[in-house]
């Protein structure tokens, strides 16, 4: 968005919501719902968790492979344990073999395209963990929803998988259906990828304006990607050919 503050343009800016449990964005039952009061079992409720090792939430857990998974809202000991019983279930029957076992727990779906789009956007964070969400709802366990890509993507010389050996993946590409599930994913929505080059394109053009009024009032002081230096087209067509 442009904005504008007391008749003053102020700045180009990316608006977008937080991810939080509400019926217009994360829809699952809420144990904190004003309406519907907690009933004290935890296995009738939805939990949004998140995996960073900066562990700053309340309440939360960490497996056997130091995955750590954190309440983002409050919690209490029962859905503290039920949560990590339940992840740690997964955790447990993946590194065991038990692919059937674990997956009865898992959504796959969610899973395969949590993957996709962290490769193609060439995000490393998740491997630290770093703003790394997923949910339990119904007892299945959800990849994402997707967050945070402001540190290290489109970078031309990340030529490798992002996420091979991040979170379960290492597991999960040992087992012969996910990756066939994988596959047929990635046919499925190749055409759509293959449109984005040129949804870029046309941005570049729509944004030309702002982008050039933005740069002479936020100057870029990082080195964060390698693109802070060059001009906007080429920054643009960088990012293009990344991708």
């Amino acid at each position: 968005v442009e904005l504008v503050y007391n008749g003053v343009h102020v700045g180009t800016y990316y608006l977008c919501e937080h991810i939080k449990i509400d019926g217009n964005r994360l829809d699952i039952n809420d144990p904190y719902d004003e309406d519907d009061p907690y009933s004290g079992i935890p296995e009738d409720y939805g939990y949004l968790l998140e995996s960073d090792d900066a562990y700053d939430e309340a309440w939360g857990f960490t497996t056997k492979c130091y995955v750590p998974f954190l309440f983002k809202d409050d919690g209490n000991q029962a859905m503290l344990d039920y949560a990590a019983a339940l992840v740690r279930g997964i955790e447990n029957n993946l590194y065991a073999g038990n692919y059937d076992q674990a997956f009865a727990n898992m959504d796959l779906a969610s899973f395969v395209d949590f993957w996709l789009v962290q490769e193609l956007m060439m995000n490393s964070e998740t491997k630290h963990p770093k703003s790394c969400y997923s949910y339990i709802n119904e007892g299945i366990m959800y990849a994402g929803p997707v967050w945070d890509f402001d540190w290290g993507t489109f970078v031309p010389t990340n030529t490798a998988f992002r996420l091979a050996k991040a979170i379960y993946y290492e597991r999960l590409f040992e087992d012969p259906a996910f990756v066939a599930r994988v596959k047929e994913r990635w046919a499925e929505l190749k055409p759509a990828f293959e449109e984005i080059p040129p949804f870029i394109e046309a941005e570049k053009v729509r944004l030309d304006k702002s982008a050039s009024i933005n740069i002479e009032l936020w100057p870029i002081s990082s080195r964060t990607n390698g693109d802070e230096t060059l001009s906007y087209d080429a920054a643009v067509t960088r990012m293009i050919n990344a991708y």
